[in-house]
This record gives C-alpha cells, structure tokens and sequence, in this order.
C-alpha cells in the first residue's frame, strides 16, 4: 500500500512538472510574437532598410505595421536622357492604389543619367500628426548613415 502512495506521488510530481514546461513553452511563444510597430518604429524600419547594391536600391516595407493602406511612399526624381531632362515617379500606381504590401522589398535600377531621385515616407501616427522622412537616394553617404 505504501508502495503505491509513493508511486502516485511520484507520478503527480510528475505530471505539475510536464504541466509547468508546457506553460512555460505558452509563455515564451506567445513572448515571441511580433507587438506592431507604431508608425514612427514603422517609418524609421523602412528607412533603415533601404540598400545600395549593383546599381540597384531596394527597401522593405515593414511588416509588422497593422494598416498598409495608410503608407504614402513617394520616390521622384529627374532623368536625364539624350539631352533631355524629364521628371520621373516611380511606384506611383502603388501609392494611388495603396497596395502596399508588408514584409515586400522594392527595387529601384540606378539608371546614369538620374539627376536627382528622391524618397519621401509618411505616415500618419497613433496621435493623427504625421511622421515624414525624406532621402536623397542618390547620396550613398546618406544611405550608408541610415544604419
């Protein structure tokens, strides 16, 4: 009879032992789940995550911002090609649609004859101001002090 208290016992220590890994195993999961960014985090993770590469720029569109139709992400410069300057805007059909897509990373080809290219970000904030960024995406010096 004894024999079987202690195996009882053993076996309920057990199992609050198997109960509290479990527990703690809920804990540390849902820990781990990504809190949104607010738009001021969200603004500065998109400007951080612009790259110059092989005459290619590209940027990420955070994806841990709740409401990607609220992005406004203008990237306009000037171009100039067989002695003639033109303006030109890139993006623009996502911007207008607001299809933005989170976690999405953009590209850009550097073209030679860009004379200006220029990014501008906003967003509007929990507080409804509006954050705003501007990047000269020509000036790599820029781009390199965005880290």
């Amino acid at each position: 009879m004894s024999e079987r208290i202690t195996m009882i016992a053993k076996k309920s220590k057990m199992l609050i032992s198997v109960l509290l890994i479990v527990i703690l195993i809920i804990t540390i999961t849902a820990g781990c789940k990504k809190q949104p960014l607010t738009a001021q985090e969200a603004v500065d993770q998109l400007i951080q995550s612009i790259t110059y590469k092989d005459n290619k720029i590209t940027f990420t569109v955070p994806a841990n911002y709740p409401d990607t139709t609220q992005w406004n992400i203008l990237v306009a410069g000037r171009l100039e090609e067989d002695g003639f300057g033109m303006s030109v805007h890139l993006f623009s059909e996502e911007n207008e649609n607001k299809s933005w897509i989170s976690g999405q990373t953009y590209s850009i080809e550097i073209k030679s004859g860009y004379t200006e290219l220029l990014m501008s970000v906003s967003l509007p904030d929990e507080d409804g101001k509006t954050i705003e960024r501007s990047i000269d995406l020509l000036n790599v010096d820029d781009i390199a002090g965005l880290k």
